[in-house]
């Protein structure tokens, strides 16, 4: 799968990843949470989870080639 991590969640991108986005292998079990995890970013650093263009939860099934898009949550005043 490809995981793009937006805004501050660029940090933990792995190693030799450009701009946020990686290409991942992952079982075929596997869920947005097993990539959150694998990756080493706290839950609740996480405030939303898009599959494509469709807002997923952490607990959504990944399909092969499928694109993640990880967001942190947005706040402000």
């Amino acid at each position: 799968v490809t995981v793009k991590l937006l805004t501050t969640l660029k940090k933990f991108a792995p190693e030799g990843s450009q701009g946020g986005v990686a290409t991942l292998e992952v079982t075929a079990d596997a869920t947005a949470r097993t990539i959150v995890e694998a990756l080493g970013i706290p839950e609740d650093f996480v405030g939303a989870v898009f599959l494509g263009a469709q807002r997923g939860e952490m607990s959504s099934a990944l399909s092969e080639g499928v694109e993640v898009n990880l967001l942190a949550p947005i706040g402000g005043g």
